[in-house]
């Protein structure tokens, strides 16, 4: 199948659960930070509460804000929630690519995570509310939720810059619409294997709210 028919369909396949499976994701997320940290975690949908008062169409930046915000005893945090149905296979050994791409072996499998708009619209919008990057994480969910990874968005500003374990990010977009990072899997947190003190030193004490003036 060619690339570009692969990633329509792939697309159509996240939006399909995105909006069907975000809430059960989130809620999957909260669950098992709970298990954690030993005390009931709340989570809210937070993106709506902010483009109530800055719409995106007028607004790029605020379609950087978190999908939802957790809290419990010990802070605030904000969660991007990814579902994803694929990994890249090609950066476990690295290569070119039958198009003649090259990507880097991380010896390890990837997600994706497009550099226009999404990333820098997330940077911007930390900026912008002042919310720690440490405390922003992207949580990428399988559908059954029995594998759930994270990674703050300041370790993906890290990868960025500091490449992983020296190797310089790659960045794909060889059929799949915008040019994307593929952040390696084994940069991300597996849940179910994170510490109470990890969970705790993600979240910040204050809840960003949309201000107009």
């Amino acid at each position: 199948m060619d690339n570009q028919i692969r990633y329509v369909n792939e697309r159509a396949r996240r939006w399909d659960m995105a909006r069907d499976g975000e809430e059960a994701a989130c809620s999957a997320v909260a669950q098992q930070i709970a298990n954690i940290v030993q005390v009931p975690v709340t989570f809210q949908r937070y993106d709506v509460e902010w483009f109530s008062v800055f719409p995106p169409e007028t607004c790029d930046w605020v379609r950087g804000c978190s999908d939802y915000v957790l809290w419990w005893d010990a802070g605030y945090l904000y969660a991007e929630i990814k579902i994803k149905a694929q990994r890249y296979h090609k950066t476990v050994t690295g290569g070119i690519t039958k198009r003649g791409s090259t990507v880097a072996r991380y010896g390890c499998e990837s997600f994706y995570l497009d550099v226009e708009p999404v990333y820098t619209n997330m940077c911007e919008f930390t900026r912008r509310t002042g919310i720690p990057e440490e405390s922003f994480l992207l949580f990428f969910v399988t559908e059954d939720h029995e594998n759930i990874m994270a990674i703050s968005l300041a370790e993906v500003r890290s990868l960025v810059a500091n490449g992983w374990h020296g190797i310089p990010l790659s960045v794909f977009a060889e059929g799949y619409g915008h040019p994307a990072y593929l952040i390696p899997v084994d940069a991300c947190h597996t849940l179910t294997s994170a510490t109470s003190d990890w969970c705790i030193s993600c979240c910040t004490p204050d809840r960003a709210a949309p201000r107009t003036s």
